[in-house]
């Protein structure tokens, strides 16, 4: 946890400044690197898709795009086995999900970073990114301070997720529809399938309960006077909870969660047409970004999209506004296996 007396966390004008710095530098620099222009196989690298869920996805997508920016090329995704094609049909009849997240996430919510395809320049398998460079810091950009792990993923991240026209509509809405308004604790519980991960793994935390969270909550509220929260969960059960919580104003989406209550993995369940792609794409990038609207957050750092959503956070404000992990402190190591103070070898 990270829970600075208040005038200490006011206190953060410089160190703004300097992030804004290397923000600038290193957009410049990506910005040239996506430069049709250089749509060629010459100046580009094509790496493979991964059967992720939408945090998980997004960090593979960083580990992609550092190997690519440390090689001076832009980075590209190879088609999945079910597209064989850059060319991607939005809507419920034609998402997939899973190998095709990362293409459908750029051809129907995101901003296309680059207007250069596989098929422009020929490729059509992919490599895996590199390794070897987790604690990447990106210190020729980010001079003072010297940079950091967490600066250059939170970076990264904030470059790949800008939502196209439709989904700001859609953000707008809901937030006019929640009466979302600042300040606003950010609270993210994830239950679901990652708690029968969890149960068959000796690299995973156990599933934290809701209690757990609130305390966290009502410490929050007690130290910053901020009784606001938005709370994205898969939990239908930890959503009535919430709704019953005294002293807090708790605002999420109205959805049906049943659809995330199963022992098989989300993702496969998209890939195989048994729930609908569209809809827990829609949702999932929803709440993740009016996550990271949030002021302050409490979370699983265990979980992909709970990192993500305090690392957009942190990129958007420009300094580290106060957190609470119910288990993890945040993990550098993503997509690997590694040491975590207090948890031993686990995966990150």
């Amino acid at each position: 946890s990270f829970l600075p007396d208040a005038g200490e966390w006011a206190v953060r004008c410089a160190q703004g400044a300097h992030w804004m710095e290397g923000s600038r530098a290193l957009g410049a620099r990506l910005a040239t690197l996506h430069d049709t222009r250089r749509c060629s196989s010459e100046q580009t690298v094509t790496f493979a898709t991964r059967m992720h869920g939408l945090g998980a996805q997004i960090h593979y997508l960083t580990e992609c795009l550092t190997t690519a920016t440390q090689e001076g090329k832009g980075m590209l995704t190879a088609p999945s086995s079910h597209a064989h094609t850059d060319r991607i049909e939005c809507g419920a009849e034609a998402m997939r999900g899973g190998h095709s997240l990362a293409h459908e996430l750029f051809g129907c919510y995101l901003e296309r970073f680059f207007e250069c395809g596989v098929d422009d320049v020929g490729a059509k398998e992919g490599v895996e990114p590199r390794r070897d460079n987790s604690r990447y810091a990106g210190d020729e950009y980010q001079t003072v301070p010297k940079g950091s792990a967490f600066w250059w993923r939170a970076q990264l991240a904030h470059y790949l997720l800008q939502p196209g026209p439709a989904l700001q509509t859609t953000l707008r809405q809901v937030k006019a529809a929640l009466g979302f308004t600042h300040p606003v604790i950010s609270v993210h519980v994830r239950h679901g399938d990652a708690c029968m991960h969890a149960s068959i793994s000796q690299f995973r935390p156990k599933c934290v309960e809701w209690e757990v969270y609130l305390e966290r909550i009502y410490e929050m509220r007690d130290k910053y006077g901020v009784s606001a929260v938005f709370l994205a969960t898969d939990d239908p059960a930890v959503s009535e909870a919430a709704r019953k919580a005294e002293g807090l104003q708790v605002l999420q989406l109205d959805m049906d969660r049943q659809v995330f209550s199963a022992d098989w993995f989300l993702e496969f369940r998209s890939q195989m047409g048994l729930v609908s792609a569209k809809d827990v794409t829609e949702s999932a990038l929803v709440d993740l970004l009016l996550l990271a609207e949030g002021d302050l957050f409490v979370g699983t750092f265990a979980s992909h999209l709970s990192r993500l959503a305090y690392e957009l956070m942190v990129a958007r404000l420009g300094y580290f506004p106060p957190y609470s992990s119910v288990d993890y402190p945040w993990c550098f190591h993503m997509m690997h296996k590694g040491q975590v103070p207090g948890y031993g070898v686990v995966n990150c």
